[in-house]
């Protein structure tokens, strides 16, 4: 999931932003399913199972990922300076 603001945007203490803004903000990690059963008259089986989205899901946001890249740069010995998201958006999200 990305923000994106195209010419201006707020910069959360009440003040505006000029230029374009392009930030992730969280990583989809699954989606919420109903299923049912629908009786079926005709065929040999005698219902069919449907799976239906119902627009809810699970994310992580941009803090979540961060610790994670962290803990695994310090789990592996990986060595080097992890980017740090804009506190702009923090405040405004």
């Amino acid at each position: 999931m990305y923000l994106y603001n195209d010419g201006s945007y707020p910069d959360g203490a009440g003040g505006l932003m000029i230029g374009t803004r392009f930030q992730l903000v969280a990583i989809m990690a699954g989606t919420l399913l109903r299923h049912s059963k629908l009786p079926l008259a005709v065929s040999t089986q005698p219902y069919a199972v449907l799976a239906q989205e119902l627009n809810l899901g699970v994310a992580f946001n941009w803090t979540a990922i961060v610790e994670t890249l962290a803990a695994l740069k310090i789990t592996y010995g990986i060595h080097g300076t992890p980017a740090t998201p804009d506190p702009v958006v923090a405040d405004t999200l």
